[in-house]
């Protein structure tokens, strides 16, 4: 068996790239996990919901037509 990169598809972690951390206070993460549950969405639907306009509202991204 020989080491280095390794060839062809990605191994399982790496896959996910739309991954991302967020470093939340408890009391924002319990809310999210409370909203999560009643609009019975992911975590990260929740939060997407809520950032994105802030974000296409500075500029960062586009709106999609």
């Amino acid at each position: 068996m020989k080491g280095g990169m390794p060839r062809g598809r990605p191994p399982k972690g790496k896959q996910n790239r739309e991954r991302l951390t967020l470093r939340l206070p408890p009391d924002t993460i319990a809310a999210v996990k409370r909203a999560a549950k009643r609009q019975k969405k992911s975590q990260a639907d929740v939060i997407n919901d809520a950032v994105r306009p802030v974000l296409i509202a500075e500029g960062f991204i586009k709106e999609k037509q």
